[in-house]
């Protein structure tokens, strides 16, 4: 891969539409930064769960399936290409064992 390494490039997520299982604690979104690495760059990253973003799929309920993230900065460095944002699940063990009754109850879906 040639990396034009003069310009700051733009950050991109890997996936903008997540489907997490229940049982992880924690949920990883790949972030990179795409066609340059000088200087820093930054932008900044907020949690949805607009059912219009995830059409078929069961959205997260903020502060019950997954911790909301509301403008969280992510900077690169100079030379930087990628980086995780974690976002926390921290009640769905408790759910797991609950009967939800709704098909796909095991997983939660957000956007980002």
């Amino acid at each position: 891969m040639i990396l034009d390494e003069d310009k700051p490039g733009y950050i991109a997520f890997s996936e903008t539409v997540m489907e997490v299982s229940r049982k992880d604690k924690v949920a990883y979104v790949l972030i990179k930064r795409i066609d340059g690495s000088d200087g820093q760059i930054s932008c900044i990253a907020n949690t949805s769960n607009d059912l219009d973003s995830l059409p078929g799929k069961r959205a997260g309920i903020p502060n019950e399936d997954f911790v909301p993230i509301e403008n969280k900065e992510i900077i690169f460095l100079a030379g930087e290409l990628e980086m995780y944002l974690e976002i926390e699940m921290p009640l769905c063990e408790e759910k797991e064992d609950s009967s939800i009754g709704q098909e796909g109850a095991d997983t939660v879906s957000f956007s980002v």
